[in-house]
Formats: structure tokens, sequence, C-alpha cells
């Protein structure tokens, strides 16, 4: 039995690694799939779902109660599959939503800033220039959402079980 929750940084490698140690472990994958699933079972878009788990939340939904619904959707998918066990879960803030339960492994996988920029740079095609805005522009965001929605630091190491550095894990930088 073992519930594995994995908060990334963009460009860290962190869905592909989860990927890779679900399918090694023959254990049950999700990321997206959390957000599809809170979408079809809520009745909720796909795209405001997204927006409430990865964005800063704007003037406007500080406001409101529609963001703090949509995590509460998530969070239920999140933990209907943590209760199945057996699962590697990335991101949509699970290490958060996990963090009370005792045999659930929290992990934070990120890299340098400049080390991620790279791999983004190679993934998305972008100019060195772009990528490393790109992750300078998602680390802000996640982080305010996270700050916003839980009132916590995600970027606290003392808030996971166990942090990787993708760059230093293998030789060259790869997993």
């Amino acid at each position: 039995m073992s519930i594995v929750a994995i908060s990334e940084t963009a460009g860290s490698l962190g869905r592909e690694i989860g990927r890779t140690v679900a399918a090694t472990l023959g254990h049950e994958f999700a990321d997206r799939e959390i957000i599809s699933k809170a979408a079809e079972r809520f009745g909720e878009g796909v795209l405001e779902l997204t927006h409430a788990t990865e964005e800063k939340p704007t003037l406007w939904e500080r406001f409101t109660e529609t963001q703090r619904r949509y995590m509460a959707y998530v969070e239920a998918i999140v933990l209907e599959m943590a209760a199945r066990d057996n699962v590697i879960l990335v991101g949509r803030a699970s290490t958060i939503i996990l963090g009370k339960i005792p045999h659930a492994l929290r992990v934070r996988i990120s890299a340098p800033e400049r080390a991620r920029a790279q791999q983004v740079h190679q993934q998305l095609g972008l100019t060195a220039e772009a990528a490393l805005d790109y992750v300078r522009r998602s680390d802000h965001e996640r982080a305010a959402r996270v700050r916003f929605l839980y009132h916590v630091d995600w970027d606290d190491p003392l808030s996971y079980d166990l942090v990787l550095n993708t760059e230093r894990g293998a030789p060259g930088g790869a997993f």
C-alpha cells in the first residue's frame, strides 16, 4: 500500500519521474487526469479547474468563493484516488491535501532555475529567454495559488518527506 504525492516545478522532470516510478511499481499515475475527472464529476470546465490549480488568483477571485469551490472538487478527486492506494499523484496541491495521511510520501522535485529553463527550452522549443520567463512565471503563479488557498509556502522543504534536485540526480542531470 503506497501513495506518493509529487510537487514539481516547471522543467524539473517531476511528471516524467512520477510516470516512470508508477510504471515500475505498477501503480496508477495521475496528473492532468485529476482535473479531467473533477471536471466530469462536478460538471465544471477543464480550463476553469486548471486555472484554479495552477495560476495566481485574480483580485476578483480573492473575494469570491468560486476558486475555493473548484479546489474542493479537485481535492475530492485527489482524496478518492489516494483512498485506492498504489497511486502516484503529481501536482494539484496533492502534497498539501495528503499532508495528514501518515502513509503518503510527499516529494518535492525541483532543480535550479537555469537547469529547468534549459529543460523547458528543449521540451517546448522556446527561446532561452522565453523559457526562463516561463519558469519564473510558473513558479510565481503556482506559489501564489498555494499561498492563497492553503496559506503555506510551497517551496518550504519541511513540507515534504523527500526533496529531489533533478540537476544532481544523474550524470548530465538526466533521470
